[in-house]
């Protein structure tokens, strides 16, 4: 089972981002996104994860893991996408983030 921290630490290595540049990006301290991410916090607070959701280009639910997928071909889509490189995975996630904020 996915935590929401094992969540923030994938979307944002993703994006290619540093803890630090999280931290900056939602406004919350570097040791607050490790804490998130090593599960020392693992029921995050909501004002916590309504700062971090949209610093990685996604929805509250999305992060912890409430939102239904919207389609049946999550799965493949998600197996398809951990078989590109690195700098194709970034790309993706870059395009993503540009669409979800249109």
């Amino acid at each position: 089972m996915s935590t929401t921290g094992n969540r923030i630490k994938a979307l944002r290595e993703a994006l290619g981002l540093t803890q630090k540049e999280l931290a900056k990006r939602s406004g919350l301290k570097q040791a607050a996104i490790s804490h998130i991410e090593r599960g020392r916090s693992s029921r995050p607070m909501n004002d916590t994860v309504s700062r971090i959701a949209p610093a990685l280009g996604v929805t509250m639910e999305e992060l912890v893991g409430t939102a239904a997928p919207s389609n049946t071909m999550v799965p493949e889509l998600e197996a398809a996408f951990r078989r590109l490189n690195e700098s194709d995975r970034k790309l993706i996630v870059k395009l993503a983030v540009r669409l979800a904020l249109e």
